[in-house]
């Protein structure tokens, strides 16, 4: 089965470069379940910040939602919506808006530990 991650992270305070800063970024795996899924997340992110310049400056990652592709409508689906608020800086994140469970479940990652109220957990996090 395919799994789709999207993930967003947080940058580090480094004088060399602009103040803290954060983006987003999709990866996909195939698994058996949705464990699976997870290991292989984690091992892909780790590879590609050990071997690639655009994870470099990454501390933190979140899994913001993980999508199980069980079939794939004739029409497509979409996966991921992601609005932003400047002024408020709050963002809305949705996973599969109106895609039937026939098609997709969405997992959340909740972590071994809590947050601070209001906060994430982090999926990842590098020193």
């Amino acid at each position: 089965m395919l799994y789709l991650g999207h993930f967003s992270f947080d940058t580090r305070d480094d004088p060399e470069f602009p103040p803290v800063s954060c983006g987003f970024f999709t990866a996909v795996v195939e698994a058996n379940n949705v464990e699976e899924a997870m290991k292989k997340f984690e091992a892909l992110i780790t590879e590609i910040r050990r071997g690639e310049d655009v994870l470099e400056r990454v501390c933190q990652v979140f899994l913001d939602a993980c999508v199980e592709l069980r079939a794939l409508p004739k029409s497509g689906l979409l996966s991921y919506y992601v609005t932003y608020d400047a002024e408020r800086r709050a963002m809305i994140l949705t996973s599969a808006p109106g895609v039937s469970e026939e098609y997709a479940a969405v997992y959340d990652y909740v972590g071994d530990e809590k947050g601070a109220e209001g906060h994430s957990v982090p999926f990842l996090v590098f020193e």
